[in-house]
């Protein structure tokens, strides 16, 4: 199984699958490379398909230097380096697509586009920015996670999916078919990473972005609202919205077949007929 070893000494896992221009997917908060299963079987047939588990999730060592953005995005910007990777997209989903916002100006001359999915520039609401969630919520799920982690991702997963979802491809399925390929963070791993999504801002960097962008959002995403979304296509030249309705947190399994569709669309426009 891959792995490289970070300038710290971590060791971190990924998977790759395919050839052609090189699509590199960065995974959410207290999840890894699994997540994007149903996007590595669909476009692995036409593309090279690179899955890192972030460090301290799925097969990746702890982290040696904590799990900061600047520390998360540095790990993505050497994965870069270590496989030559030019002209690739880089996917990003929840936390990921702020470590993918944090990691483009280190990659910038080699990131074709980016396809940021349930993203945000900022996770939490402040008095400036109104599109967050209450600094409440991430304050109480850390608080069950120290007192009862189970119950505490077990609230999380079912609050990614809308009741809708659960009658199709939804949380049961999810447990079912994707969750064992999903490594849990220990407690205090998930209590770390979760301040990083409460702290960084990615807000003074938007308007740097060159690449096309695409943001594919939940109209009903509980997680990270749609206005998050909307805020964040604004804010980007250029970057356009696909909003899909009645899905949640994460449409990449839920709507999976609508968000391939759209993302394959918007690949064919960056790269021609693959």
């Amino acid at each position: 199984m891959p792995y490289f070893t970070a300038k710290d000494a971590t060791s971190l896992y990924y998977e790759e699958t395919g050839s052609g221009v090189p699509l590199l997917f960065v995974h959410g908060w207290s999840f890894s490379s699994g997540v994007w299963s149903l996007q590595k079987s669909c476009f692995s047939s036409r593309y090279r398909c690179i899955a890192l588990d972030l460090r301290g999730h799925g097969r990746s060592m702890p982290s040696r230097s904590g799990y900061g953005i600047d520390v998360l995005s540095s790990d993505v910007a050497e994965l870069f380096d270590i496989l030559c990777l030019t002209n690739a997209t880089l996917f990003g989903w929840s936390l990921g697509a702020l470590v993918a916002l944090a990691a483009y100006p280190a990659v910038k001359e080699r990131v074709a586009a980016m396809v940021l999915v349930s993203g945000t520039a900022k996770y939490c609401a402040d008095a400036d920015y109104p599109w967050g969630v209450p600094p409440k919520e991430p304050k109480s799920l850390s608080l069950l996670l120290k007192r009862n982690p189970g119950k505490a991702i077990d609230g999380f997963l079912c609050r990614m999916f809308t009741g809708e979802e659960a009658a199709e491809r939804g949380f049961d399925v999810f447990k079912k078919d994707i969750l064992p390929l999903v490594p849990t963070p220990t407690p205090d791993i998930m209590l770390q990473a979760l301040e990083t999504l409460v702290t960084a801002d990615m807000r003074p960097f938007l308007a740097n972005i060159l690449a096309p962008v695409l943001a594919v959002h939940g109209e009903r995403d509980a997680i990270c609202p749609i206005g998050a979304a909307r805020y964040l296509v604004e804010q980007i030249p250029g970057a356009t919205l696909s909003m899909l309705s009645g899905a949640g947190h994460v449409p990449i399994f839920s709507h999976s077949n609508q968000f391939n569709t759209v993302t394959e669309s918007f690949l064919k426009n960056i790269y021609g007929k693959n």
